[in-house]
C-alpha cells in the first residue's frame, strides 16, 4: 500500500491536481500517526517535506488566486489579466489558476465588447463630427489595435472633413453676398449629414436672408425705373409707377420720396412749358433774346426736358441766322452755344456750314487783298507768302490756288 501511495503522489502533483496530493499526502501521514510502521522507516521524513512543500506551494496559489479575484472585482481587469497570466505561468499545473485565467480572458472581451456597443451607441447621439472623431481617438489608445475603432475613425474623419469644408464654403459665399450659392451649400449638407449641429437654423437664416435679397432687389427694379423715368421727364409714368411699387411696398420712405419728387417735378415742367410756348410766340416774332431768357428759366425748372432745351437751341440759332449775313463772329458762339445744347438741333446744324463759309471767305478775302497790295508795292516774295500761308488753312480755295500760279509766272 506504501507503494502505491509514493507513485499515486508525483502524478497528481504533476498533473495539475496539488489539492488532490496534497490531500492524499494528510491522508498518509494521518496513518501513519495511528498505525506506526504504514511508512517506512526513513521515508516518513521525506513524506513531511513534500507535505510542507506543497502546502506552501498550494498556499501561495490560493493567495494568487485571492488577490486576482479581489483585482477583478475591483473592475482593474487589465491588471487582473497580468496577474493571471504571470501566476499561470509560474504555476502552470495548477488548474485553478488556469481557470481563472480564462475567466479574466472571458471578462476582458466581455468587457471589450461592451465597450464597443458604448461607443457605437455615443457615436450614434452624437451630432458632433469633431467630437466624435475625439471619442474614436480616446477609444483607440484604450484599443490601439481594435480594427473596428480604426476604421470608424478613418471613416469618420473624411465625413468630418467634408462637412466642415462644405460649411466653411457656404460661410464664405454669404460673406461674398452670394446667397444663393450659400444656401446650396447648406442644402448639400442636409443630404449628406443631416445631422449637422444648427443645420436647420442656419438653412432656415440664409433662406430668409436670400427671400429679403430677392425683396430688396425687387424694390430697388422699381427704383430704378422710377429714376430713369425721371431722367427723361415722363413724371406722369413715374408718377404712376411710384404708386405701384409703394403698393408692393408700402411705407418705403425711397419709393415716398420718388413719389413726392415726381410730383414737384411735374409741377414745375408744366411752368417750364407754359414758358417755352411763350417763348416760341416770341420768337415766331423774332424777338429771340426775349425768347431765349424765358427758355432758360424753362431749363431751370426741369433742366431734363428736351423739348426745352431744343427750343433754346433754335432760339440761338434763330439769333444766329439774322446776325449771320452782317456779322459771322457774333452769330458763331450762338451756333456753338445752340450746339452745345441740343447736338442734333436741325437749324444750328444747317448754319454752321453758312458760318463756315462765311469766315472763310473773309479769310480769303484778307489773304487775296494782302498779297494784292505786296504785289503792287513789287514784294512778290511777300504776296507769295501771304498766298502760302491763305492755302496753309485753305488747301483748296480757288482764288489762292489761281492767285498763286499767276504769281509763279510774273
Amino acid at each position: 500500500m506504501t507503494g502505491v501511495q509514493t507513485c499515486a503522489l508525483p502524478i497528481s502533483y504533476s498533473s495539475g491536481e496539488i489539492s488532490t496530493a496534497l490531500s492524499k499526502l494528510v491522508k498518509i501521514l494521518e496513518l501513519d500517526s495511528h498505525t506506526p510502521g504504514f511508512i517506512v522507516p526513513g521515508r516518513d521524513e521525506v513524506y513531511r517535506e513534500t507535505y510542507n512543500r506543497i502546502r506552501t506551494e498550494w498556499e501561495a496559489v490560493q493567495h494568487a488566486i485571492a488577490e486576482i479575484e479581489r483585482v477583478i472585482a475591483a473592475g482593474n481587469l487589465a491588471h487582473a489579466a497580468e496577474m493571471s497570466k504571470e501566476q499561470s505561468e509560474k504555476y502552470p499545473n495548477d488548474f485553478g489558476l488556469q481557470a481563472l485565467k480564462l475567466k479574466v480572458e472571458d471578462l476582458l472581451r466581455q468587457e471589450k465588447s461592451a465597450y464597443i456597443a458604448e461607443i457605437g451607441r455615443r457615436l450614434d447621439a452624437e451630432p458632433d463630427l469633431e467630437r466624435g472623431v475625439r471619442l474614436l481617438e480616446e477609444a483607440l489608445e484604450r484599443y490601439p489595435k481594435e480594427p473596428h475603432f480604426q476604421e470608424l475613425a478613418t471613416s469618420l474623419r473624411k465625413r468630418r472633413d467634408l462637412v466642415d469644408s462644405i460649411a466653411f464654403k457656404a460661410r464664405q459665399y454669404e460673406e461674398q453676398n452670394l446667397i444663393t450659392e450659400a444656401l446650396g451649400q447648406w442644402n448639400t449638407l442636409r443630404s449628406i449629414y443631416s445631422q449637422y449641429p444648427g443645420l436647420e437654423f442656419e438653412i432656415q437664416r440664409v433662406q430668409s436672408r436670400l427671400e429679403q435679397q430677392k425683396r430688396e432687389e425687387a424694390r430697388l427694379n422699381w427704383v430704378g425705373q422710377i429714376d430713369r423715368l425721371l431722367q427723361t421727364s415722363d413724371y406722369d409714368r413715374a408718377h404712376s409707377v411710384a404708386l405701384e411699387g409703394l403698393v408692393e411696398f408700402p411705407g418705403d420712405q425711397e419709393l415716398q420720396s420718388l413719389n413726392k419728387l415726381s410730383l414737384e417735378r411735374r409741377e414745375r415742367s408744366l411752368k417750364g412749358l407754359k414758358l417755352m410756348q411763350q417763348a416760341q410766340g416770341l420768337c415766331e416774332e423774332r424777338r429771340f433774346r426775349e425768347a431765349i431768357e424765358l427758355l432758360r428759366r424753362a431749363i431751370d425748372l426741369d433742366p431734363n426736358n428736351a423739348s426745352i432745351r431744343d427750343e433754346l437751341a433754335t432760339a440761338f440759332a434763330g439769333q444766329a441766322q439774322v446776325l449771320l449775313a452782317s456779322d459771322w463772329r457774333v452769330a458763331e458762339p450762338l451756333i456753338q452755344e445752340a450746339l452745345r445744347i441740343a447736338p442734333t438741333n436741325a437749324l444750328a446744324k444747317s448754319l454752321r456750314p453758312s458760318m463756315q463759309l462765311a469766315k472763310r471767305m473773309e479769310s480769303v478775302d484778307k489773304c487775296v487783298s494782302q498779297a494784292r497790295e505786296l504785289q503792287a508795292a513789287g514784294d512778290i516774295s511777300g504776296a507769295l507768302a501771304a498766298v502760302q500761308e491763305g492755302l496753309a488753312s485753305y488747301p483748296n480755295d480757288s482764288r489762292l490756288v489761281q492767285l498763286q500760279i499767276g504769281r509763279a509766272h510774273v
